[in-house]
């Protein structure tokens, strides 16, 4: 029997998943497509991938002792925007749209994209469940 502070395993999966380990994947999906990217597309994928590696900053401010500092505020409250979903969802949606601007190349960082979006969607359906 599931509590309040023990969890369905799902649940627990897309808290890490959600917390850990989007915003890291993203910042090294948004390096990928800006190393292939010219144009336009390099630089909305740079911009993409800046919030990526602010999302990281964030997530990794309080390990470093950072929770204090004047941006550490304003950064955690726009992750926590849309249940936290909103930001990561920004940022790939950036990644995946720089593919289709002139200059963009890379068509695997579109298929990591969809895979990782699937990747979230089976925690997320099971955790709905439980």
């Amino acid at each position: 029997m599931e509590t309040f502070l023990q969890p369905p395993w799902p649940v627990v999966a897309l808290f890490f998943v959600q917390r850990v380990a989007v915003f890291p994947l993203l910042f090294l999906t948004g390096l990928a497509r800006a190393a292939v990217c010219r144009g336009p597309a390099r630089g909305l994928t740079v911009i993409a991938t800046l919030l990526a590696a602010i999302g990281v900053a964030v997530m990794l401010a309080p390990a470093i002792g950072q929770q204090d500092a004047a941006w550490f505020r304003e950064a955690a409250r726009a992750a926590r925007w849309g249940g936290g979903w909103a930001w990561p969802a920004i940022v790939a949606l950036g990644i995946a749209i720089a593919g289709r601007l002139p200059g963009g190349r890379g068509r695997w960082i579109d298929a990591l994209l969809a895979a990782g979006a699937l990747a979230l969607a089976l925690p997320f359906a099971l955790a709905r469940l439980a």
